[in-house]
């Protein structure tokens, strides 16, 4: 399947990201010095390697998460409407049609959580970082210019679709939506 590599590789970064917070707990707890400006310092150049190869995995899969998430919708709307026309008159054909609609929309979900799992990460990253200039008693991450520059830009990952719109759990809510129009407007139809 076209999806699969794409949230291999998500989970993986985000397992990454994960282990890069708990370093940075742990370098909160430890007293100032040079030292752990250094290692702040490291921590953040392992996030913005991080956030680049999100979007270098955006980059080189968009258009196959753009392929499928239109054949899924597309899907999703075919055997929802097979499942509700022909339910009167084939109870096997509208029970497949609704666990092939199930299944698609089972790899949806899948691809928005990871990539708002992932999304999540890096801003829970930015929070904590900021947290611990906050608490900078003795102010060297405030006079560090690489530290300073990286919590006001606030790097993040945002994961789309060939940048049309983001890969999370509104475009589950706009795709039902869209859906539920579609089945509307091909009901009336039929009936006619």
């Amino acid at each position: 399947m076209l999806v699969q590599p794409f949230i291999r590789l998500l989970e993986n970064l985000t397992f990454r990201m994960k282990r890069l917070k708990i370093i940075l707990r742990q370098l909160c707890g430890s007293a100032p010095s040079q030292k752990r400006t250094y290692q702040l310092e490291s921590v953040i150049r392992l996030y913005d390697l991080l956030c680049s190869i999100c979007d270098i995995l955006n980059d080189v899969f968009s258009y196959n998460l753009l392929f499928v998430i239109f054949m899924v919708f597309f899907l999703i709307t075919t055997y929802v409407y097979y499942s509700i026309s022909s339910a009167f008159n084939s109870y096997t054909v509208a029970l497949i049609s609704g666990i092939v609609a199930i299944f698609y929309g089972i790899i949806m979900c899948w691809i928005a959580i990871h990539s708002e799992r992932m999304a999540k990460e890096a801003i829970e990253f930015n929070n904590l970082l900021f947290k611990i200039m906050i608490k900078d008693k003795l102010k060297d991450i405030k006079n560090n210019k690489k530290l300073r520059l990286h919590i006001l830009m606030k790097r993040g990952v945002e994961l789309t679709a060939c940048g049309l719109f983001p890969l999370d759990h509104a475009l589950i809510h706009s795709m039902i939506a869209a859906a539920t129009t579609y089945l509307v407007i091909l009901e009336d139809f039929g009936k006619q």
